[in-house]
C-alpha cells in the first residue's frame, strides 16, 4: 500500500514552485502518493478548507511543510 503525504508550501518564486513540483514528482517515482494543490485543488475549491482536510484525513500519512522566507512570514 502506497503511503500518502501532503505537501504543503507557500507560492513563490517560479524557482520555489518548481522545486516543490519536482520534489512531488520525485516522491511519486518512489511510490509515494502525494497530495499537492495543483493537481488535487479543484477551480473554485476552498483553499484553506482544502488544506484542513488534508491534514486531519485518515489516507494522509505525513504532512511536508516546505519553508521558505514567504511561508514563515505568512504563517
Amino acid at each position: 500500500m502506497k503511503k500518502k503525504v501532503f505537501i504543503s508550501y507557500a507560492w513563490g518564486t517560479k524557482e520555489h514552485d518548481d522545486w516543490v513540483l519536482n520534489l512531488s514528482k520525485r516522491l511519486m517515482t518512489d511510490t509515494v502518493d502525494v497530495v499537492l494543490d495543483k493537481w488535487s485543488l479543484k477551480e473554485g475549491q476552498d483553499k484553506i478548507k482544502f488544506m484542513e482536510q488534508m491534514v486531519k484525513s485518515d489516507d494522509v500519512f505525513r504532512v511536508i511543510i516546505v519553508c521558505d522566507k514567504k511561508y514563515s512570514e505568512k504563517a
